[in-house]
């Protein structure tokens, strides 16, 4: 029976790790998206940190 307890723990702890990495790839897309738009308003056509 404790088992049971370790593997709901895990499956929770999973899917926990799972929310996080889809939610930091959206958040990358969001941040690349906003790149490339504030690189074509500023002309700007080469990657890199603007540095």
């Amino acid at each position: 029976m404790m088992n049971g307890g370790k593997q709901q723990i895990d499956e929770a702890t999973h899917q926990s790790e799972l929310e996080l990495q889809r939610r930091k790839d959206q958040q990358e897309r969001s941040i690349e998206h906003l790149e490339q738009s504030f690189n074509t308003e500023t002309g700007q056509t080469s990657g890199g940190n603007g540095i």
